[in-house]
């Protein structure tokens, strides 16, 4: 018997594409849900390409509504729901807003007594697809085919509309009051009490049931913010007492056009320029033979022979992940520092090798032999990075590397107040007269773009014909595309580039960076994305705090509080941080979160008895690059203690992989035909209104 398994879960147009060529009853057909793939100990991604472009471009947010599905899976296996979920951005709040619905259709699954009661609760189906009402379980529909997702008004709410009105400020979202769930999770053999079951956030604060039915608490109520520490300890108190015991406190959800700047920005971590130079896919470079010799010729040139050159089409393939321990030290270090700590390296490896020469006695040899397999390991790890390493580094000196990382200087520290200057431009329009790809003149232009707040009529035209002229009239489209994001457009008045910049404070300035902040990763630029998860827990009011700052990118921004499940015996006891000190406010409520706070991080021990850090899943919707997760990295050297940074993302990417999704997909040999409406696909003018 033959079986198709989809993962994660199985297409029904593919499945119609079977029943036509009458092979669907000769099949076995499963959906497998894989949604999330560990790339190393604190990375986990869903490595669909063109996430960003699918969703901002083409209006489809399938990625976006498997991601949901995936944070639901990953919620049942780190016991139980998220309790505090922030979000920012359209892409965000789409995969809060189905991560909500995908928890009442299991719930309404449990209340109708279905499948999903008699297995105890569980969220997903024997096949691997969904639990979600109204479709049969086990049959031939999928379930997450049927909740219409593709019709749904929020989706096309979130889809780029260049005629709609610019994206709510986020100071009016802020103001969303946490929804309290009615009703519980019922563990096997309990009885399900009546209710909606999930928490959730809308733009006015207020979570409408099919009934009609408004949920949630009164306007009185203030909700928690995501460092609210009565939360954290009613976790620990129902931790305590066998209830609920979520290892993710807290979820972050930030759309990757809430953040263009970061992905353009030349990385300076060692891993992030392995990608940037050679392409990093599923934890593996490919290298060719003339940088790094296949293993087998290393072997021989050892042993002194001189075998013969491999081709250069022969690739090398090289794993990059924590096994490796040479790697794990050094993959977010600053390339500036690798050569002093690979030399270091390579010294303390001689110097192991030469104890061999002092052995003498047997248990001596035997002491030795333990460590000889591993240290064979790092030397042939040393051996690779030095060769890695040493072309990264011949890249870096090369002349017009060197001019482009200049001209980035001045876009990102100068003060664009009136436009970018006539010679930006030029020095811009040079690199396509250069001959570099068009992917890296497409980043200077973008990155002019975003830092001016937009180009004059007169500048944009002098790079549209440079673009068009020097690669192509097809790239027309990849302009549109590009307009209809905001990454290269017309200018919309005065730039916010000095406001973003002073308000979460991205460039450090020289000899006052303090050691080990984030904006060493791209020398002197902090990832904005980073920062917005530093000024998440900089104030116990989370992003209410920083309000203003927050009106300066694109919104919405939500607050979303997911009701945790408790047990019937434990149903009656009120949770914390309600009552009183949830709808009070002033000096007393906060002295109240913070007594619960303590009490709460008393109980947070691990089995040493020293407190356990608070896990935070930053979500990146669109892709995320490797200097983010260097700088979130860094964030856990500073905050070990306190909290532990993880990642999720849809993709890994770089500046080049990012603008390639917005380019057109052109088959070889096939050409558009002069007179073709190109921006009919898109519906896209060339001229519209966008918000930085």
């Amino acid at each position: 018997t033959n079986a198709v398994i989809f993962i994660p879960r199985r297409a029904e147009h593919c499945v119609q594409l079977l029943r036509q060529h009458n092979v669907f009853s000769c099949l076995d057909v499963h959906s497998l849900p894989f949604f999330l793939f560990p790339l190393d100990n604190d990375v986990i991604s869903m490595e669909e390409r063109n996430t960003f472009s699918n969703f901002h471009v083409q209006g489809d947010p399938t990625t976006l509504f498997n991601f949901a599905g995936g944070l639901l899976q990953l919620q049942e296996l780190c016991g139980g729901v998220i309790p505090h979920i922030r979000a920012i951005g359209p892409a965000a709040k789409y995969v809060a807003d189905s991560l909500m619905r995908l928890r009442r259709e299991q719930q309404a699954a449990l209340a109708e007594g279905g499948r999903g009661g008699a297995q105890g609760g569980s969220r997903l189906r024997s096949d691997g697809g969904l639990l979600s009402p109204g479709c049969a379980v086990g049959g031939d529909s999928d379930p997450l085919s049927c909740m219409g997702v593709l019709s749904d008004d929020s989706v096309l709410s979130c889809a780029p509309d260049p005629h709609a009105p610019l994206v709510p400020p986020v100071k009016h979202i802020l103001h969303t009051q946490a929804v309290r769930a009615k009703t519980r999770i019922r563990p096997q053999g309990a009885e399900v009490s009546s209710g909606t079951g999930v928490g959730a956030s809308t733009p006015f604060g207020a979570l409408k049931t099919n009934a009609g039915e408004t949920v949630g608490p009164s306007p009185s109520e203030s909700p928690p913010s995501a460092f609210d520490p009565s939360a954290s300890a009613g976790a620990a108190v129902g931790e305590e007492a066998g209830v609920w015991a979520p290892q993710i406190e807290v979820a972050v959800l930030i759309d990757r056009r809430v953040d263009l700047v970061t992905p353009l920005v030349t990385p300076f971590t060692y891993e992030a320029m392995l990608d940037l130079v050679f392409g990093i896919s599923n934890s593996y470079v490919e290298v060719s033979g003339d940088i790094l010799p296949p293993p087998a010729q290393q072997q021989k040139e050892k042993a002194g022979e001189s075998p013969a050159p491999p081709p250069r089409a022969k690739k090398t393939k090289v794993s990059l992940n924590s096994n490796d321990r040479l790697y794990d030290e050094i993959r977010d270090k600053h390339i500036s520092v690798l050569g002093p700590l690979l030399h270091s390296r390579a010294a303390e490896i001689q110097q192991a090798y030469k104890k061999k020469d002092t052995l003498k006695s047997l248990p001596e040899i035997n002491e030795f032999m333990k460590t000889f397999k591993q240290l064979q390991a790092d030397h042939g790890s040393l051996s690779t990075h030095v060769n890695l390493a040493s072309h990264i580094n011949k890249h870096a000196k090369e002349e017009q590397v060197f001019r482009q990382l200049q001209l980035e200087d001045e876009i990102m520290g100068g003060s664009h107040t009136n436009g970018p200057s006539a010679d930006l431009v030029q020095r811009v329009e040079e690199i396509a007269d250069s001959g570099a790809p068009v992917t890296e003149f497409l980043r200077m232009a973008c990155m002019l773009s975003l830092a001016s707040n937009g180009l004059k009529a007169k500048q944009m035209d002098q790079l549209r014909n440079a673009c068009i002229q020097t690669y192509g009239f097809h790239e027309l489209v990849t302009l549109l595309n590009l307009d209809s994001l905001g990454l290269f457009r017309l200018n919309q008045g005065r730039s916010t580039w000095d406001n973003v910049k002073s308000a979460f404070d991205l460039l450090a300035e020289e000899g006052k960076t303090p050691e080990g902040d984030v904006s060493e990763v791209c020398s002197g630029y902090a990832p904005l994305s980073v920062r917005l998860v530093q000024k998440l827990h900089s104030s116990p009011r989370g992003w209410r705090a920083y309000a203003d700052s927050l009106n300066l990118l694109l919104g919405p921004a939500l607050e979303v509080q997911q009701q945790a499940p408790h047990s019937s015996a434990a149903s009656s006891a009120p949770s914390a941080g309600t009552g009183a000190a949830a709808a009070g406010g002033g000096k007393a409520a906060e002295r109240q979160r913070e007594r619960a706070r303590d009490r709460g991080a008393m109980k947070r021990l691990d089995k040493d008895g020293k407190p356990t850090p608070t896990v935070v899943l930053v979500c990146f919707l669109g892709g995320c690059t490797y200097a983010e997760v260097a700088a979130l990295r860094r964030l856990n050297q500073l905050e070990g203690r306190v909290r532990r940074y993880v990642v999720a993302t849809t993709e890994m990417i770089n500046s080049r992989t990012l603008l390639e999704s917005l380019r057109p997909k052109m088959p070889s040999g096939t050409s558009i035909p002069l007179g073709s409406n190109l921006a009919a696909p898109y519906s896209v003018p060339l001229r519209g209104k966008f918000e930085w």
